[in-house]
């Protein structure tokens, strides 16, 4: 079968797992290069072939599968660094993403920056308005031809667009295409024709679905990202190719699952926070190996904070995604993040002269002072060397060196002088913040949600979720913790664990009850649809579809998604869908709430397809004795503040402890990768597959 190889590129680090076909698990990272990113990628390639005893090419030339998770399109995004976009539309609709929605100015906020009212605007637009052109057209609601397509006006819009104004891109969004799209697939035709080398988005090639400006946006983020996307993907196949890779590399995507790289190129929009989406899928498929129905993932890495929810088993989706305060329709894994990383920055706010930490981020570049490559504002990851929490020799095994009077200098001039407080007392003050920070955002996930944290497990990964757990599981009341073995590359491993998944989508109004033959055939073409995809892929396997029908009582906006057996139905299935949609609507919205006199109407219809990729299972060691002291490395003074200040710590070697090997606090595991805090009244035990199950209290 090969290796199976995941690789997520986060801001800071890029991790790689590789799975073997014995079941073996091998991990590694390097430094993330932002000014090209697939230089860090194939960094961290070799470091994966030196840890197996190979070269480089003949890890990827016995590679059966490479999956990526990119974080370029997210970068290109907030930095505005992407192409120079134009936006055709129907005309008389010029001003539509200028306007957006009422909700714009918060849309993806944090209450604390929803407060803070002087500084909410709307999101910079990514087309300003002179780059935004009307097109003489018009479809109806039906899907009839009104206006038709004013050809030679067209071209000329385009020709002035490309010559005049310089664009490298251009997005298309007309009224009513979801319904016919036969006028953007015109002007794309065109474009190609005119201008081969522009980039080109048509809306109904990737929001095939109802709401105009939120369809506006998807196109427009889409068209924008694509050249930045497209010449990295590239650039990092040619390189996997000229080391050995033999078969074409896949790109996660935010919903789940892989997709070729070829797809990536043309929806840039499906990568947007790809990386993260790799812990989901992860948490998906140990929590099905620990048996755990409700899991809390929550990921830490170097800029951000990730939280998601497994219920029931099955990983919770989101039908729409915000990215800079833009609005999409965007299907995705329901994450929602804040800026809290080991690289997030503590700064003392002039107004209030409160101390703050995040959301800006050091990130890889210039990183945490302690780094020492230029970095001059203190980060949660000083706090913790300041701690002793980290050790300044064996941080990443030994291959970074920390400088410990660094950070502890930028503390104390930056935070503790200021505040009038010892270096000490800042950093504590500094890590209480962070692990305040995200235990209200996991509170806002679950409770704010109507589901009990005490009923959920927490998975901690990424690589600093491990030395804040211990906190922010305590204060969220979760009875225990899972920091998986890999820990520091969860995602990557969720990467290489995923499989290849294609979705389509149609939005067409219809009223209950439906014309299930018309149903069926917009079930069908979705079908056909995504077959030709999986053909594209090359791979191999067997293709399962899931079927789905958006719902919602009639003078609603908002929908829910209703399984359905099949994409020919009965009239009895018929029957069953408003049952489950009722059921559905007072799961979510309480008991009673469904308003059955005000009838349904359907709104939108989604085929998902999966193949399935085969992997390798998980190792399992035999458990042996509790006694964990043969893993004791050295003591150190560590700062806890239920002790009351630095005091005499065990410091455990997590490569020498066993299954089944238990780790009393206050203590401090030590691995290559992350760094496990145990609290006095904690403890650590490990499982058969190297977890460390930590017990909260």
């Amino acid at each position: 079968m090969g290796y199976i190889i995941g690789v997520d590129t986060g801001g800071t680090f890029t991790d790689i797992v590789v799975l073997g076909e014995k079941g073996e698990v091998i991990s590694s990272k390097a430094s993330s290069t932002p000014k090209e990113f697939s230089l860090g990628v194939m960094n961290a390639v070799e470091s994966a072939a030196k840890v197996l005893g190979i070269s480089t090419s003949e890890l990827l030339s016995r590679t059966s599968i490479f999956g990526h998770g990119t974080t370029v399109a997210t970068n290109a995004l907030i930095t505005h660094n992407g192409s120079v976009t134009a936006h055709l539309t129907t005309k008389g609709f010029e001003d539509t993403m200028l306007i957006g929605r009422i909700h714009q100015k918060v849309a993806g906020l944090s209450e604390a920056e929803i407060m803070d009212a002087a500084r909410l605007d709307k999101a910079e637009p990514l087309s300003p308005r002179n780059l935004i052109r009307g097109i003489t057209e018009r479809i109806d609601y039906k899907g009839a031809v009104v206006v038709p397509l004013n050809v030679e006006d067209t071209r000329k819009t385009i020709k002035n667009l490309v010559e005049e104004a310089g664009v490298k891109a251009i997005a298309v969004t007309l009224l009513w295409s979801f319904m016919n799209p036969t006028h953007e697939q015109e002007i794309k035709k065109l474009i190609k024709e005119m201008y081969p080398s522009i980039y080109v988005t048509i809306s109904s090639d990737v929001a095939q679905k109802i709401k105009e400006y939120e369809r506006m946006a998807t196109t427009e983020l889409n068209a924008y990202l694509g050249i930045t996307t497209s010449n990295y993907l590239s650039a990092l196949d040619d390189k996997l190719k000229k080391n050995g890779l033999k078969n074409p590399y896949m790109v996660m995507q935010i919903m789940g699952g892989f997709m070729s790289c070829k797809d990536a190129a043309e929806s840039p929009i499906l990568t947007l926070g790809s990386g993260p989406v790799g812990g989901a899928v992860g948490t998906e498929v140990l929590a099905k190996l620990l048996k755990y129905p409700n899991v809390i993932s929550t990921d830490m890495g170097g800029t951000s904070f990730d939280v998601g929810l497994l219920v029931r088993g099955k990983t919770q989706f989101t039908n729409s995604s915000i990215f800079e305060k833009y609005t999409t329709l965007v299907p995705a894994v329901d994450l929602v993040s804040i800026g809290a990383g080991g690289g997030s920055i503590a700064w003392i706010e002039k107004e209030t002269g409160l101390l703050k930490v995040g959301p800006r981020s050091a990130g890889a570049d210039p990183a945490p002072v302690c780094y020492d490559r230029g970095g001059t504002e203190p980060a949660v990851t000083d706090a913790n060397i300041v701690l002793n929490r980290y050790s300044t020799t064996s941080f990443l095994g030994g291959k970074m060196r920390i400088n410990k009077p660094k950070a502890v200098a930028a503390l104390k001039e930056k935070v503790a002088d200021p505040l009038k407080m010892g270096v000490a007392e800042a950093a504590m003050g500094v890590i209480d913040i962070v692990d305040a920070h995200m235990a209200d955002l996991i509170r806002k996930v679950t409770v704010g949600r109507g589901y009990d944290p005490r009923d959920f497990v927490l998975f901690a990964f990424g690589g600093a979720s491990a030395a804040h757990v211990g906190a922010y599981g305590k204060d969220i009341g979760v009875k225990f913790a899972v920091i998986p073995y890999l820990a520091s590359e969860f995602s990557a491993f969720g990467i290489a664990a995923s499989d290849v998944i294609h979705v389509k989508e149609r939005s067409e109004p219809m009223k209950f009850p439906p014309d299930l033959k018309k149903l069926g055939t917009i079930y069908k073409n979705l079908e056909k649809e995504i077959g030709a995809q999986f053909d594209a892929d090359g791979q191999t396997g067997e293709v399962s579809l899931v079927h789905s029908i958006f719902l919602r009582y009639r003078g609603q906006v908002h929908e829910l998604e209703v399984t359905i057996p099949r994409a020919e139905l009965t009239s009895a299935d018929s029957k069953n869908m408003v049952l489950d949609f009722e059921k559905a609507y007072e799961e979510k919205y309480g008991k009673g709430t469904a308003y059955k006199a005000a009838g349904l109407e359907a709104v939108m219809y989604r085929v998902r397809g999966v193949r399935k990729v085969v992997k390798p299972s998980l190792k399992a060691y035999k458990l042996t004795t509790p006694d964990s002291s043969a893993a004791i490395k050295e003591t150190r003074d560590v700062y806890f503040k239920e002790l009351g200040g630095f005091s005499p710590v065990k410091i455990f070697d997590r490569d020498k402890l066993k299954a089944g090997n238990v780790v009393e606090g206050p203590a401090v595991i030590e691995a290559v990768d992350t760094t496990v805090v145990v609290h006095p009244g904690q403890s650590v035990k490990i499982d058969k597959y190297l977890n460390m199950i930590m017990q909260l209290k």
